[in-house]
């Protein structure tokens, strides 16, 4: 939870930053940026609950997510072994 948090506030600096080099450069175009947070072996983990609620339902202990902020969330799962 800490690095999603850490994540979402990593994003909504480097919108701002881009947003005023926009501002700069004078154009009317929204910047298009986003900061990828990538958890590696979800399947492997306790708290695989609390990823798919991260993942598929964009919230975060019930607490929605900030969809506007450029935050992109991937994951990579291991292949299943008996």
């Amino acid at each position: 939870m800490e690095q999603v948090r850490k994540a979402q506030s990593l994003a909504e600096e480097n919108y701002q930053k881009c947003r005023t080099l926009a501002k700069e450069l004078n154009t009317t175009q929204s910047p298009e940026v986003y900061t990828i947070l990538f958890l590696d072996e979800a399947n492997t983990t306790d708290a695989i609950g609390l990823i798919k609620e991260i993942l598929c339902d964009g919230r975060m202990m019930g607490e929605p997510l900030d969809r506007t902020s450029g935050l992109k969330i991937i994951a990579a799962c291991n292949p299943y072994r008996k």
